[in-house]
């Protein structure tokens, strides 16, 4: 006879066979849908700073010939030690490009990775517990997108523009740089917001997205306990506390601070979740 208390057993069963083989987000069967999802967001990303750096480049690049070649040699050579400040008026912080607006089609194509990775995270772990045919709520992707558009995030991205372009101009500047060497130092910025940065963004973001299907899902399925999945390479100040965790109340956060991953940027750890056994019965 079958009771609640065999099927938990079960789907615990499976749950440690989850965990002993833990990868986190890396496992295949989480990356089936995290790898189109990431590779979408990655280009849209690039492709977003590209546009930036172009219209900064366009902005500051009539200062720059004034500084370099509207000042007597003499000035030029008495200002090398001043590239902190030649930068902060160069790229000051209310500079417009650096609130590079996103387009509609953009927006749409964040909104529709973001659901592919929410609504594809719940089929997976209706998968791992033979929960076959179940799916999320209509309104799961909706209600994430609601406090996570792009339009949002792209806010954050100025500061870290800001400070990074300001310290490659400084140091072009204190070098005695020309304006090639200076208008070079932009461009590599950029070139490297369009391809490092991008990619770990792309990361994050869908891995932030899956993560939270993943637990809209379980806590459908009615889940009460859940572990730490490591990546195999998690941080040992922030993730391992989390895995040494092992199993805990659905309801309560991990050592790090948070209910599921990511925990810092890059984090490619996962979450398995389980019922207690008895519950329910």
């Amino acid at each position: 006879m079958t009771t609640i208390a065999s099927v938990v057993a079960e789907a615990n069963h499976l749950a440690s066979l989850i965990e002993a083989a833990a990868r986190g987000l890396k496992h295949r069967r989480h990356q089936a849908t995290l790898g189109p999802v990431r590779a979408r967001l990655k280009g849209l990303f690039a492709d977003y700073f590209r546009r930036q750096g172009e219209a900064i480049l366009a902005e500051v690049e009539p200062h720059i010939k004034a500084a370099l070649w509207g000042q007597p040699p003499p000035i030029r050579e008495a200002a090398r030690n001043g590239g902190k400040r030649f930068a902060q008026n160069l790229i000051p912080t209310s500079l417009q490009p650096l609130r590079f607006a996103v387009t509609d089609g953009e927006e749409a194509d964040w909104q529709k990775a973001i659901t592919d990775a929410i609504v594809g995270a719940g089929k997976t772990i209706a998968a791992e517990l033979k929960a076959k045919g179940r799916a999320l709520a209509e309104d799961v992707p909706s209600g994430y997108l609601r406090e996570h558009s792009l339009t949002k995030l792209t806010g954050g991205f100025a500061d870290t523009t800001v400070e990074r372009l300001r310290g490659a101009v400084a140091d072009a500047w204190d070098a005695g740089g020309s304006y090639d060497q200076i208008v070079g130092a932009i461009k590599g910025t950029m070139d490297d917001f369009s391809d490092t940065r991008a990619g770990l963004i792309a990361q994050t973001e869908g891995n932030d997205a899956y993560s939270f299907g993943r637990r809209q899902m379980a806590d459908e399925m009615g889940m009460t306990e859940k572990a730490w999945d490591p990546d195999g390479e998690c941080c040992a100040d922030i993730c391992q506390p989390n895995v040494d965790a092992g199993w805990i109340d659905i309801d309560e956060d991990f050592p790090s601070g948070d209910s599921e991953p990511t925990a810092h940027p890059g984090c490619d750890c996962g979450v398995n979740y389980r019922q207690t056994i008895g519950e329910g019965s």
